[in-house]
């Protein structure tokens, strides 16, 4: 079971680095797109 939960954390914490990152990207694009204009 311990292992479980700390695999399950593990996974979880890759989510949230995914989504930051996509965070990022998505700020990166605005501002990309905010120098075209």
């Amino acid at each position: 079971m311990r292992v479980f939960r700390g695999s399950g954390n593990h996974f979880f914490s890759q989510i949230i680095k995914l989504s930051n990152k996509e965070k990022m990207d998505l700020e990166n694009e605005t501002h990309y797109i905010q120098k075209l204009k």
